[in-house]
């Protein structure tokens, strides 16, 4: 049996509770950069590994070390033994789950050895029991047709608005489609839908930003919390939200003129940030 989750830290987690089979994880924030329609995971990997290796200022050995880590186990899959998707509701694994199935039907793997988890929280969970995802593991299902379906079509609108530069095409698929079948898909596609923000306008993060510094200078810390509070569904990570922050330095000022990445917990708790105008 081989896993699939969404992070290191969720892989960790489930190997812990000794599920049975190896794990590997996902792991791309793919709500950050440009994204490809490509199938072959290798390709993917040097498309994606250019930017992530930018954007979070890592030396590009450790980013295709980290994607090597991932598409090993999976290009020696052979659709012998039961392959499991772990999902939360989140954006993030929305996103995920459309390009790992999007990868898993061009290659031609048997769908009925696909199983998936849909859980109803993040891992490591928040609220969730041990046994609540013992029993979420136990009623593990394949995908319907209409599940395959709409992935499919999902994949495509996210991948046309990202090269668009316009959440249209999602907007479009979420009013034309049924999500009975995968409701917390809609959730996290209309998030993301926020997130495409169109040329010379805020999308909904930074916007959220600026809204909480209308109400006074905050710590970098405080300012993450309160935006974590703000989502119906959490998603983004620290690193993600320091780049949003460092791009609004147009708006903001903040106790340190350096990039926001990769700094000790204590600069995050005692650097503040300010608003200095609101976007005309």
């Amino acid at each position: 049996m081989l896993h699939i989750s969404n992070g290191d830290c969720a892989t960790e987690y489930l190997t812990a509770q000794h599920y049975p089979g190896s794990f590997v994880a996902w792991q791309d924030v793919l709500h950050d950069g440009p994204l490809t329609g490509e199938t072959d995971l290798e390709k993917i990997s040097v498309y994606r590994n250019t930017f992530l290796a930018k954007q979070f200022q890592m030396k590009m050995v450790e980013v295709e070390a980290k994607t090597q880590k991932r598409n090993k186990p999976l290009l020696a899959y052979t659709g012998d033994e039961e392959m499991v998707l772990w999902l939360t509701p989140e954006l993030f694994d929305a996103l995920i789950a459309l390009q790992f199935l999007s990868w898993h039907r061009a290659r031609g793997l048997p769908a009925d050895k696909l199983s998936i988890v849909f859980l109803q929280d993040h891992l490591p969970p928040h609220q969730q029991a041990d046994e609540v995802l013992r029993e979420a593991f136990e009623q593990r299902q394949c995908l319907t047709v209409q599940q395959w379906q709409l992935a499919e079509t999902a994949w495509l609108a996210v991948i046309n608005s990202n090269a668009n530069g316009s959440p249209e095409s999602i907007l479009g698929f979420l009013q034309d489609n049924d999500f009975s079948v995968w409701p917390s898909l809609k959730t996290g596609l209309k998030r993301y839908a926020q997130e495409v923000a169109v040329a010379g306008q805020l999308n909904c993060t930074q916007q959220q930003i600026l809204q909480l510094l209308s109400d006074g200078e905050k710590t970098l810390a405080a300012l993450f919390h309160d935006n974590q509070q703000l989502e119906e569904v959490r998603f983004m990570g620290d690193w993600s939200f320091w780049n949003v922050l460092d791009g609004l330095r147009e708006y903001i000022d903040i106790d340190h003129q350096g990039h926001l990445l990769h700094q000790p917990m204590v600069f995050y708790k005692t650097t503040k940030c300010r608003l200095l105008a609101k976007p005309a």
